[in-house]
């Protein structure tokens, strides 16, 4: 699910019954929440786990620290949160859905020690000296590139959930390896081989000084999405651009530490969720549609289904269907769209663009399906009068953009005697013809029509 908080004070509210568990999000934030069955809980853990990417606004630099602690003060249906603990190739690949691999974002990983799951940890929000010194982020004092380094500084721990205090990989002394700069340790999760990890192959993690040891100390805590990769960095990250400028974190929530049922609660989040793409049973919420597209153009071109009315100004590639299901899709005025994909408006669904709206067109096997009425208005003839017909004999009823009927054929047999003048019933024949406006252009619908008489 995806919900975004507009601002401060905004009242409008999403109501999410999930049981009768304790529910309580970050306030302020842009949210982005997924679910996945993981192979491997630990002992005593749910199998379903849920996964909430966090970005507090307005956007800004994020610390790890104090991250952890939003974290530990967020509920899912009575399941308390914690920094994202990745123990398998199947949890950061639900972390790669849920936002770009480009996002860097904090995990629970660290080189701290001392942390074992705690409720809370000292606030930092820097990389100070007095945040680091006899704290439990002492080790940032502390390069994990020396062999001469403490064996336990060297290596990185979940520091929180369930895995709280495993040890899963240690830092090597440089250099490029495919398993990053290091070595995975097995683990209680990874049956008896080396865990899984995904650190950057050019030399991560690496503790890097950033602006300098007496300024910030080594790196030593875990983002994920470093181009795709694992990376290391400072509690507060030294860097901006490429992913290393960390505005947000992961929340996991399963089942190890649930609290006892409460009441049903209402979780007051603004949402303007308003499209949703389905990809391996898992379901996606998008603000708009262009961001629908864009994943679903990234996940094997993955339907979108509206949700909600919501606007459209990216070009829809190739093999992605939308549908509006009884929404309204808006070009607002100073877009223009390509459409080489599909778009169904069914009854009770409005496409809008053109005109007073921005510029739309299809191209390659781009299309627009739209249900259409054809009315025949009400016409006195006289007996064997030759009939011409015009447009303005019908009345159409769902036509989009700037199309118009162009031409429009009515069998209508007025060649046997009949009384000096009648009124009868004439049905449109198909193929009613269409343009866009202006003569020999094509139109941007596909039409599907219903022809019916005027009573």
């Amino acid at each position: 699910m995806k919900f975004k908080l507009a601002s401060p004070g905004a009242n409008q509210q999403l109501k999410i019954t999930l049981g009768n568990g304790q529910n309580n999000f970050p306030t302020n934030a842009t949210i982005k929440i997924s679910k996945k069955t993981i192979p491997n809980p630990m002992p005593g853990d749910s199998a379903e786990h849920y996964y909430m990417y966090v970005e507090p606004q307005p956007a800004g630099l994020v610390s790890w620290a104090d991250s952890y602690n939003t974290a530990k003060q967020s509920y899912l249906d009575g399941m308390r949160g914690y920094l994202v603990t990745i123990t398998s190739a199947v949890e950061d690949q639900v972390l790669d859905q849920i936002t770009s691999t480009t996002t860097g974002a904090w995990s629970g990983g660290a080189r701290f020690e001392g942390i074992n799951d705690a409720t809370s940890v000292p606030a930092w929000s820097d990389n100070s000296v007095a945040g680091r010194t006899g704290t439990v982020f002492a080790n940032q004092n502390v390069s994990a590139s020396s062999t001469s380094t403490a064996t336990a500084a060297r290596r990185f721990r979940w520091q929180n959930g369930p895995e709280s205090g495993i040890e899963y990989y240690e830092q090597g002394t440089g250099g490029a390896n495919p398993l990053g700069n290091g070595t995975p340790l097995v683990t209680p999760y990874s049956g008896g081989t080396p865990a899984y990890t995904h650190f950057r192959p050019t030399g991560e993690p690496n503790s890097a000084v950033g602006h300098g040891v007496a300024v910030s100390g080594y790196e030593g805590v875990m983002q994920v999405h470093n181009a795709g990769y694992w990376n290391d960095l400072h509690n507060r990250s030294d860097y901006t651009g490429g992913g290393l400028d960390v505005k947000g974190y992961y929340i996991e929530f399963s089942g190890y530490n649930k609290t006892g049922d409460t009441a049903n609660e209402s979780v007051p989040l603004v949402t303007a969720h308003t499209a949703t793409v389905t990809v391996g049973g898992q379901t996606y919420y998008f603000n708009n549609a262009d961001d629908a597209i864009a994943f679903s153009s990234q996940n094997g071109n993955a339907q979108v289904d509206l949700i909600g009315n919501t606007t459209l100004t990216s070009n829809v590639p190739a093999g992605v269907t939308i549908n509006l299901s009884g929404h309204t899709l808006t070009v607002p005025a100073g877009s223009t769209v390509v459409n080489n994909g599909s778009i169904n408006a069914p009854a009770g669904s409005s496409f809008v663009a053109q005109g007073a709206n921005g510029n739309f067109s299809n191209a390659g096997s781009g299309a627009v399906n739209v249900p259409l009425t054809i009315t025949v208005n009400p016409r006195t003839v006289t007996a064997t009068e030759p009939l011409t017909w015009d447009p303005s004999d019908v009345t159409v009823t769902g036509l989009i953009g700037n199309d118009r009927v162009s031409a429009v054929s009515v069998n209508f047999d007025n060649s046997q005697p009949v009384a000096a003048t009648t009124t009868d019933n004439a049905t449109p024949l198909a193929p009613t013809t269409f343009d866009n406006g202006t003569a020999g252009s094509a139109a941007i619908g596909t039409y599907t029509i219903t022809y019916v008489r005027a009573r």
